[in-house]
């Protein structure tokens, strides 16, 4: 399989793309596993952090071992489990770990693996654990917000951002959000936002109470809720933004600090929340959960409960080939993203402002651009096969393929694995895979990564219902994944 690997903090046009071996069923992180065993994960799609883009530059509180691999949040279908880890095969997973994510193929505790629910992208999922699960610990366990509040959050276009202010309008808080351009001040209105303002003051749309020119961001929240009338501000961003976010605090009001992508670490005059009867909340959920790992299963309940009311949307993402890490770092560190960036093996991902990307909302493409700016072919119709190809042209055009779910594609394998029997092939959709298919599986892999394109998608035992050895399984991988691109067995 191929892993994104980090050997040294020298950010990221370091991380290198590389093969490496699969893991096996028990997981080697963290050093002592789950009592469930290990759960092995086929990703489809993994999360992209500012906590990434620090770890690339060795700059995050909590450094890792050289060489490793990054992501901290993935979504994927598990491929084997041990005896009572809960999960089955085939299943639809999220996964929140301390790292690891951008590989192929995962093995994680059962304790850090979720449920995916019905109808959620592998996208949207992979965008879930890390943000909004931190969203909600800061907001309900730190802050105690109650419905009626009123939340003021910084840095509303990013990850963070924008779990905080969907989470807000789920929760039932009048949000605010605070953003650096116009574009992002529109896109966090779209997110749920009440009200969204510039960092620098400067009216947007004209709108009355966003803001007048050569006004601060404080001077528009307070046309828009009065003096020290926030009850919640959420802070990711630090840097200067700390004494206006204590000014803007009610009576008993609460500053959540998540980290400082401003790229300085403030200071606090602690006569200002002697005076105010106010308060500085320190958020980092990715410490409290490796204390407390029972709470992460809490609060995704939590989550996929307010998900299944309607209250709370799917989180929009950036996606990235995942073969396209370096991209998707740069577009964090330029600050050009919108909502969550992801790595996406699912072939939904297209070339966009500085990198392959597509953006989605609630699971669905808002735009699509092939490379060079020309307009995209459709994706093949729901149901409909694409046309068997030989091997040699499977990376032709693959970006008007339809990758299918496993639900699409279990009852064609199955069909197919039948005739197979009837013609005495046995239980592979193709016979039993030689040594020249893995050769010739191997050279295919290696062009499509030197390529720079998308790496293909392991179709997964379950997928064709391979119950024969393990081993025979993996060897078999690359063949299957072939005719996953292609549009699935006949």
């Amino acid at each position: 399989m191929f892993a994104h690997r980090i050997a040294a903090f020298t950010g990221p046009e370091d991380v290198e793309w590389t093969e490496v071996a699969e893991p096996t069923e028990l997981p080697a992180e963290p050093a002592e596993p789950a009592a469930g065993g290990g759960v092995v994960i086929d990703v489809a799609a993994a999360g992209v952090s500012f906590a990434d883009l620090l770890q690339t530059r060795g700059a995050y509180q909590m450094r890792v071992a050289l060489p490793y691999t990054p992501g901290m949040d993935a979504a994927g279908v598990v491929r084997s489990c041990a005896p009572g880890a809960g999960f089955r095969l085939g299943q639809r997973v999220a996964v929140l770990v301390p790292y690891g994510c951008w590989q192929e193929v995962i093995s994680v505790p059962g304790e850090r693996v979720l449920p995916l629910p019905d109808g959620m992208s592998f996208e949207a999922g992979a965008a879930a654990p890390l943000n909004y699960l931190t969203g909600l610990f800061a907001l309900v366990r730190r802050a105690r917000a109650q419905a009626g509040e009123t939340l003021l959050v910084h840095g509303a276009a990013g990850g963070v951002g924008t779990a905080a202010v969907q989470l807000g309008k789920a929760l039932g808080l009048r949000t605010i959000a605070v953003a650096g351009d116009e574009a992002k001040r529109e896109f966090a209105l779209r997110c749920g936002a009440d009200h969204a303002v510039l960092s620098h003051g400067r009216q947007g749309d004209g709108r009355q109470g966003d803001g007048r020119p050569g006004d601060g961001w404080l001077a528009a929240v307070r046309d828009l809720v009065g003096e020290r009338a926030v009850d919640i501000v959420l802070d990711p961003v630090g840097s200067d933004r700390m004494t206006d976010s204590l000014r803007s605090l009610a009576p008993e009001g609460r500053l959540l600090v998540l980290g400082f992508a401003g790229g300085e670490i403030p200071a606090v005059k602690v006569n200002r929340l002697l005076l105010g009867n106010t308060g500085v909340l320190g958020v980092a959920s990715r410490e409290f959960f490796e204390r407390h790992p029972a709470l992460v299963a809490e609060l995704w309940g939590q989550l996929l409960e307010l998900r299944q009311t309607g209250a709370l949307a799917d989180p929009p993402v950036e996606a990235y080939p995942f073969a396209d890490a370096r991209g998707a770092l740069r577009a964090i560190s330029d600050r050009r993203a919108l909502g969550k960036v992801v790595l996406s093996r699912t072939g939904r991902a297209g070339s966009g402002r500085g990198g392959a990307k597509l953006r989605f909302w609630a699971g669905l493409p808002l735009s699509r651009a092939r490379p060079g700016g020309a307009a995209s072919g459709m994706r093949q119709p729901p149901g409909q096969q694409c046309p068997q190809q030989p091997s040699s042209r499977l990376h032709d055009d693959i970006e008007h393929r339809r990758v299918p779910s496993v639900e699409e594609e279990l009852p064609g394998c199955q069909r197919h694995r039948e005739r197979q029997r009837e013609q005495g092939r046995g239980d592979w959709p193709h016979g039993w895979p030689s040594s020249q298919d893995d050769q010739e599986a191997k050279q295919n892999e290696r062009q499509h990564v030197n390529e720079g394109r998308q790496p293909l998608i392991p179709a997964g035992r379950e997928r064709f219902d391979m119950v024969r050895e393990v081993q025979v399984a993996r060897r078999y991988r690359q063949r299957a994944r072939m005719d996953v691109m292609n549009g699935g067995p006949p």
